[in-house]
Parts: C-alpha cells; structure tokens; sequence
C-alpha cells in the first residue's frame, strides 16, 4: 500500500478527516471515527496516519471482519484464552486502525469483542482510528458516544471510479 499524506489527494470534503488523521499521527489527538460513503479515501487516511505514527511508535491495522475472524480462530480452533488475544490490543500504546467497522457479520459476540477492546482503549486513551461505511447513527451508541471527539463525516465522490 503506498496510502500517505504526500500522496493524497486533497477535496473540501475530506478536508476535515485529513486533519483529524494528521491530529492522531502526530499524537495531537487520541482518535478519529471516520464514517460515511463509500470509496472516499477513509481507508487511506487511516493508513496514512499509520504510517506517519510508525516512523516512531509501533501501529497496527486490521480490517474489522478479518481481525474478529483471527480473534475467533486463535481463541476457538487453537484455545488461546480469549483475553490474551485482546488483552495487548486493550492496554498496548500502539497506534490501532479498525477499518470497515459494521462490514462484520454482526453477532453478540462480535460486538462484545470489538466494545471491549474499543472501551478499554478509550479508557486508556490510546491512539485510535476507525473507519466505517454506516452512518454514525447506524454504529453501537456506546463507541459513538466514546469517540465521538474524533467523529468526522466523510463526504465525497468514490474515488475508485477515477
């Protein structure tokens, strides 16, 4: 992936999630919840503030559907207890992105394990970046209500139909 703030392409309506990524880069801010359409350039902000924030701190990025299905399977098929797989996500200083939070399949227990680590970070006040599709109205009231500092709506044309 070579997403980064040198190579983005400014828009009056990204403008906003552009600052807001710049904020968690550099340690200015602690998150940014960047929903709304699709293809706007989310993904690539979030990366790019990922790669500014690794220059000198340890970051992580997990698409939300493969990080619970990585989280199921250490937990599950190879009986990992459940809380040493989260546990480092929910304390670590690192930089973590969640992108297309609400594209998982929405079970219990995958909204539990994404609040848990998402509240625990917020608690912690550790840097993080979430990006979803869904309208803010349509995200678990209770991450909304955590993030929402870092709450962006992000407007724009697809950039993938370029």
């Amino acid at each position: 992936m070579d997403d980064s703030f040198e190579n983005w392409e400014p828009s009056p309506e990204m403008q906003r999630a552009y600052e807001q990524c710049r904020m968690v880069a550099s340690g200015e801010a602690r998150c940014a919840l960047l929903a709304g359409s699709f293809g706007n350039g989310k993904t690539h902000l979030a990366i790019a503030a990922l790669r500014e924030w690794d220059n000198l701190n340890t970051g992580w990025f997990y698409k939300v559907p493969d990080w619970l299905s990585m989280v199921k399977r250490r937990a599950f098929d190879e009986g990992e207890p459940l809380d040493n797989v989260l546990t480092p996500l929910m304390e670590g200083r690192s930089l973590i992105v969640f992108d297309d939070l609400g594209a998982e399949n929405s079970t219990d227990w995958a909204a539990e394990q994404l609040y848990r680590v998402l509240d625990a970070r917020y608690d912690a006040k550790a840097p993080t970046i979430i990006t979803s599709n869904q309208p803010a109205e349509r995200l678990d009231p209770r991450i909304l209500s955590r993030y929402r500092a870092g709450l962006v709506m992000c407007l724009g044309k697809d950039r993938r139909d370029a």
